[in-house]
């Protein structure tokens, strides 16, 4: 195995979620680096990680297909803005004291307000 990939392997087994600015500074590269897009797309073609949104990916573990992985609602949501935090009702839920569950999630930001869909159910 060579240095990088041994690099990269320690990285997706240690962030199940991340984000392109995280995997770049794991490098040490900056996220707008074509190194770190060609990286991305390597693993992303491999199998090895599956796009979130935008900008957020997540690990495939070693034993299952990109299409057969259910992907951590609560971790996939925190990394969708930086200064995001879950509340509300998802916040109850992810601590276990909610009555009920939603597939819907609520994150606090300063940014603007948006609906986003992403790849997992409730």
């Amino acid at each position: 195995m060579q240095p990088h990939q041994h690099k990269t392997a320690s990285f997706l087994s240690d962030h199940p979620v991340f984000t392109r600015t995280e995997f770049a500074a794991a490098f040490g590269r900056p996220a707008s680096a074509a190194t770190v897009t060609s990286l991305l797309q390597h693993h992303l073609r491999a199998g090895n990680i599956k796009r979130v949104r935008r900008e957020v990916f997540a690990a495939v573990p070693a034993h299952l297909a990109a299409d057969r992985m259910v992907i951590d609602r609560f971790a996939a949501a925190s990394k969708l803005r930086s200064d995001g935090i879950l509340g509300f009702h998802s916040a109850l839920e992810l601590h276990g004291i909610a009555y009920s569950e939603f597939s819907e999630l609520q994150i606090i930001s300063a940014g603007r307000t948006e609906r986003v869909n992403l790849p997992f159910g409730a």
